[in-house]
């Protein structure tokens, strides 16, 4: 016999894997609860008011990597996915 897992317990809506889609962040505190991370705006804006969030965070303004151009940014207080189970 083998246990499969059929449901988890879920502390609050952003501990669901992917829910603000590529790009996006989600904060418990916001309405709704997600957006895109600095730099990037939904792709279809009229779906993100529905709460359709599948559709990624685009950039707003095209990549430069050339000196003085883009970079990382820290992101502080954020919890990432648990990627530690492959779930079958």
């Amino acid at each position: 016999m083998r246990w499969e897992i059929y449901v988890t317990g879920q502390m609050d809506s952003c501990d669901r894997y992917g829910l603000c889609g590529a790009y996006g962040i989600c904060n418990i505190n916001d309405s709704p609860p997600c957006g895109c991370l600095r730099g990037l705006e939904s792709r279809f804006p009229e779906e993100w008011r529905r709460a359709d969030w599948d559709n990624r965070c685009v950039r707003k303004v095209e990549l430069d990597c050339a000196a003085g151009g883009d970079g990382f940014v820290k992101q502080s207080g954020v919890k990432v996915p648990d990627t530690r189970v492959k779930l079958v």
